[in-house]
């Protein structure tokens, strides 16, 4: 094989020589080549997944802080409606007790009286404004002026004064300290009102600043990607001009086979530099395919981050919290009543339900945007381990893992799950029991998250009202085989031969680069990816079959 390859270069050497193509040879090897950009494209991949982390975290972030300053007020104005209640409660037994006698009235004035206690310290607690506290603390040294002449009262009372405890507690002095504590209330509630307002200004500020970055961001990431685009173009461009110059190389190779002998000692030198620079455009040629490889798998999860972040801002901008709002005003305008509306008025007693209800879609709401999150997290991590393996064009493998086959079939399922429910498929799951299998899982990952995107662009172009997407998990000769099957546009017999070739796709917009790294991927592992259709129209379904033991290799 080495001798027909060097009497092949011999003939190209000797070639260019007769034919006068020398110059052209020298023209060719001077030309520049242009490197693939990783940096860029690792700019662009780096950029895109600090915006789209960032507008993520401000989201949840100002959503947390929204909800806990309104949780704050409501509490606040719950509390100012019971001290109101509880000072009336302790205001009619005390002068219950000095109008009738019956220190019966004190014992209920003894139960209530801890309780507004702990609602005036937990309202200081919650205050943060200083007008806010301030009013509290009135509130609060008005309460123990009025605490100590009630108890000064039913001592009278015990003393059989009852007389003298009414004056005390009908008094000027009494009435006085009742208007500062209401004053105080009155002051406590217009200034949760106020703080509640200044919140809600704060959030519609807020809100448009993160509109305004978010749309700032993007325009960003679009003037990124097309610079990454555009040295891509650059990089393409300059290896078709390499390729061009190896196949006009080869077609003058056909031509001059006759007259091999004579030139050989001649063309020594000559033929040391050509099998220099076949080896470089080689070299270069593996490079490219691995780069394609590597943009097509990127691709792919780039998709399902896309539609991850999607579903988290749709499920913050249809958030229910403006219910909160709303509930907040009723309780506000029925203040002065707030027991008798809750009992009696028919929208009043449809409120605590509401509020759970409200509650708990709240939390429904916060739970699927974790969950799109946590599947944001392991794709962008897919991503990062995509790159990881790919970066220096080496052979190098990755770290091995013992994987459960179903596992793998349900990640690549998520991945494009979104994109399935989307364009109407439906996903039919035929799982066998399958031992663990010890293997670099991401790159197992990647080719099947490629056949399910091909799958469902199969069920997309066929046309079909009933598409269906079939998973399949068998084992046996100790192999494991995962199947992705379509009832799609199908292959052709003549195509089912060409369809791992590099660059060969039947789809109008493909490249034809995830088949082709999909099976040299499978090889990686040990196994093999297998195609089988019937005809067009009929579906097709691509198996990957893997070795249990990890040195058993197919042929």
């Amino acid at each position: 094989m080495i001798t027909d390859k060097i009497a092949r270069l011999k003939v190209v050497a000797g070639n260019w020589a007769d034919l006068g193509h020398a110059e052209e040879h020298r023209r060719a090897k001077a030309e520049p080549t242009t490197a693939f950009p990783v940096r860029w494209l690792a700019v662009g991949l780096v950029l895109t997944a600090t915006v789209l982390l960032t507008m993520l975290w401000s989201a949840f972030d100002s959503l947390q802080n929204v909800t806990t300053v309104q949780q704050r007020n409501l509490r606040l104005q719950e509390l100012s409606g019971r001290i109101v209640h509880l000072d009336e409660v302790l205001t009619m037994s005390a002068r219950m007790a000095a109008t009738t006698g019956d220190l019966q009235w004190e014992r209920r004035y003894r139960h209530f009286e801890p309780q507004l206690d702990a609602v005036i310290k937990e309202t200081l607690r919650l205050t943060v404004r200083s007008e806010s506290a301030e009013a509290t603390r009135q509130t609060d040294a008005a309460n123990l002026k009025l605490v100590g002449m009630e108890n000064q009262a039913f001592a009278l009372v015990r003393a059989g004064r009852p007389s003298q405890a009414k004056s005390i507690l009908f008094g000027e002095a009494y009435e006085a300290q009742k208007k500062i504590y209401a004053d105080g209330i009155i002051r406590l509630v217009r200034h949760i009102q106020e703080d509640l307002a200044g919140s809600q200004r704060a959030k519609r500020k807020q809100a448009l600043f993160f509109v305004t970055a978010a749309i700032f961001s993007i325009v960003c990431l679009c003037v990124a990607w097309l610079l990454v685009w555009s040295k891509l173009y650059r990089w393409r461009t300059g290896q078709a001009a390499n390729f061009a110059a190896l196949a006009k190389a080869e077609g003058a190779l056909q031509i001059a086979n006759d007259d091999l002998e004579k030139r050989v000692k001649e063309r020594t030198e000559q033929l040391e530099q050509a099998h220099v620079k076949l080896v470089e455009a080689s070299r270069k040629a593996g490079m490219a395919e691995v780069a394609t490889g590597v943009l097509h798998n990127v691709g792919n999860v780039l998709n399902s981050v896309n539609v991850s972040a999607t579903l988290v801002a749709d499920s913050v901008s249809k958030s229910k919290i403006s219910g909160l709002s709303k509930a907040a005003a009723l309780l506000q305008e029925n203040e002065r009543d707030l027991g008798a509306y809750l009992s009696r008025d028919p929208r009043g007693k449809l409120l605590p339900a509401y509020l759970l209800q409200l509650s708990e879609h709240l939390q429904a709401d916060q739970e699927t945007s974790l969950r799109e999150l946590n599947f944001l997290r392991q794709n962008i991590d897919h991503i990062k381990v995509i790159v990881a393996m790919q970066q220096s064009f080496a052979t190098a493998s990755g770290v091995e893992e013992s994987v459960d086959p179903r596992e793998l079939l349900e990640e690549s399922l998520r991945m494009d799950m979104s994109s399935l429910v989307r364009h109407g498929v439906e996903v039919v799951q035929e799982i066998d029991e399958a031992p663990l299998i010890l293997l670099n899982k991401h790159k197992a990952l990647q080719i099947l998250v490629n056949l399910v995107s091909n799958a469902r662009h199969a069920c997309s172009d066929s046309g079909r009202a009933d598409k269906r997407l079939t998973l399949r998990l068998t084992s046996g000769d100790g192999r494991v085989r995962l199947s992705v099957a379509d009832n799609g546009a199908g292959i052709a017999a003549e195509n089912l031969t060409r369809i791992f070739n590099h660059g060969f796709t039947t789809r109008k917009d493909g490249h034809g680069f995830g088949l082709h790294s999909g099976a040299l991927a499978a090889r990686e592992l040990g196994g093999s990816l297998l195609v089988q259709s019937d005809g067009p129209g009929l579906g097709a379904t691509f198996t990957l079959e893997l070795p249990v033991s990890p040195t058993q290799v197919f042929a």
